[in-house]
């Protein structure tokens, strides 16, 4: 799973993640079960990307949650670029479950901006 942590709390949750996980290579491996089945990796401290998250609260914390067009692209991206066949698969699933509600001029419009839209038209094979 990755994360962007903002602000001054990055290093906080590094040190927590530290508390409960293992160090893998880039990435967290948390040891309390109930979350030891994904790791976690804070891949920056700002967002970047061209659409806004999603907003929502919990127990008065504001999560952001990244748009599944821009989830998509970058598992396009991943997938051309690394030849990742795992981000394949996170692509094919994303796109195919939330298929009807996908901004579809935004997808093609950036795909073709980041160079994967030839990856892009594959999806369609999928669902």
């Amino acid at each position: 799973m990755d994360i962007i942590v903002e602000g001054q709390g990055a290093e906080i949750v590094r040190l927590v993640l530290s508390e409960i996980s293992d160090k893998g290579l880039r990435i967290f491996l948390p040891k309390i079960r109930e979350i030891s089945d994904k790791g976690i990796d804070i891949v920056g401290t700002v967002y970047s990307l061209k659409r806004q998250p999603l907003s929502i609260y919990i127990d008065g914390y504001k999560i952001y949650i990244i748009p599944p067009e821009e989830v998509i692209l970058t598992y396009l991206q991943a997938w051309k670029f690394w030849e990742s066949s795992e981000d394949k698969i996170k692509a094919v699933l994303v796109y195919c479950a939330q298929h009807s509600k996908l901004d579809f001029n935004y997808l093609k419009e950036e795909a073709e901006r980041r160079g994967v839209s030839d990856y892009l038209g594959k999806l369609n094979d999928y669902c």
